[in-house]
C-alpha cells in the first residue's frame, strides 16, 4: 500500500474496469470475480468510466462492490467522453455535462462518492477555468474527493503540472517510458501519479494475444489501433527486461514498483489465470527483494 494526498491508503497495483471485461458478450459473474479475487488478494484500487461499454463497466464495478467494504477501496472514474443519439463519440468538459455524468457514475457504481475523478483525455484547451471550478464544486459537494486528468498527451501532461489536479494518470510501463520527464515533473509538482497499462496491453507475454477466440481478437485489434508498432516497443524494453531477475512479467512489475513517482499502476484482464499470475508475480522474491534493494 501506497497512500493518496489525504493519506487514505491505494494499492500500489489497480485493476481497470474497462475493455472487454466490461463488454456484455463477457460473462458479468465472471467479470465480478475477477474485481472480488483482486480485492481479497489486496488490491484496493479499481478504476473505470462512464464511456467504458456504455456505462456497463460502473454498474458491473458497482454490482462488485456490494460485496466489499467501501471504505477499504479506491474507486475511480472518468468524465469528458460522451456518445450522442446516433452513437458517435465526442468530448466536452462543460461543467453542466461534468455534473451530470458525475452523477449518472455515482448511481451506476452505487456509490455517494468517487475518490478521484478524472477527465478523460483532455485537450490542452479544456484545462480551464470552468473545469477547474466545476472540480472544485464537486470536491465541496462531497461527490469527489479528488480531482485528476488522464491523457498521454505531453503536451496537457505539462500544462497540468503547475495545474491544482490531485492525481494524473498517463501511459507508463516498461515497454513505454516516452513521458518519463513528465511523470518526474508531476511528481515533483506534488501530484499522485498513477500509471495506466502497466503491463503494456498484454505485450509482456506475446502467447495471450494470439487471437484464438473472439476475445483474444478483440485485445490484439485494439492494441494495434492503439500501438501498431507494439513488436518494436517491445524489443526497445530489452534492456530494461534485462536488468530484472526472474520472469519478463516480474521484470515488467518490478519495474513499475521500483519507479518512485508511480503511486499505483493499473492493469486489467478477464483471465482469472492472468490475475493470479500478476499478483503472484508482484509478491514474488524476485520482485520482492529487488524492490527493497532499490529504495533507500
Amino acid at each position: 500500500m501506497r497512500r493518496l494526498p489525504d493519506g487514505t491508503p491505494i494499492s500500489v497495483l489497480g485493476f481497470g474496469c474497462s475493455s472487454y471485461w466490461a463488454n456484455k458478450s463477457f460473462s458479468e459473474s465472471r467479470a465480478a470475480e475477477l474485481v472480488l479475487r483482486a480485492n481479497e488478494r489486496g488490491l484496493n484500487h479499481f478504476d473505470t468510466g462512464p464511456s467504458y461499454a456504455d456505462g456497463n463497466a460502473e454498474k458491473r464495478l458497482g454490482v462488485a462492490l456490494r460485496e466489499m467494504d467501501r471504505s477499504k477501496t479506491v474507486i475511480s472514474s472518468k468524465v469528458g467522453t460522451f456518445c450522442d443519439k446516433g452513437g458517435k463519440r465526442f468530448k466536452s468538459f462543460d461543467p453542466a455535462l461534468i455534473r451530470s455524468s458525475v452523477r449518472a457514475s455515482l448511481d451506476r457504481l452505487g456509490l455517494t462518492q468517487l475518490d478521484i475523478l478524472y477527465l478523460h483525455g483532455p485537450g490542452t484547451s479544456d484545462l480551464n477555468s470552468d473545469a477547474l471550478d466545476c472540480l472544485a464544486s464537486l470536491k465541496k459537494e462531497g461527490l469527489i474527493r479528488h480531482s485528476g486528468v488522464n491523457s498521454f498527451d505531453k503536451a496537457v501532461l505539462n500544462k497540468v503540472v503547475p495545474m491544482p489536479f490531485d492525481v494524473v494518470m498517463p501511459q507508463y510501463n516498461i515497454f513505454d517510458v516516452s513521458c518519463r520527464d513528465q511523470v518526474i515533473a508531476l511528481k515533483s509538482a506534488g501530484k499522485t501519479v498513477v500509471g495506466a497499462t502497466a503491463l503494456g496491453q498484454g505485450i509482456v507475454s506475446l502467447t495471450s494475444l494470439l487471437p484464438s477466440n473472439p476475445k483474444k481478437l478483440w485485445y490484439l485489434l485494439r492494441l494495434l489501433k492503439n500501438d501498431p508498432l507494439f513488436l518494436f516497443t517491445r524489443a526497445g524494453a530489452r534492456g530494461r527486461l534485462a536488468s530484472f531477475s526472474g520472469s519478463a512479467l516480474q521484470g515488467a512489475i518490478s519495474f513499475l514498483l521500483q519507479t518512485p513517482e508511480l503511486t499505483s499502476s493499473i492493469f486489467g484482464t478477464t483471465s482469472l489465470v492472468h490475475l493470479m499470475e500478476n499478483l503472484d508475480a508482484a509478491t514474488a522474491p524476485e520482485v520482492s527483494q529487488s524492490v527493497l534493494v532499490s529504495r533507500p
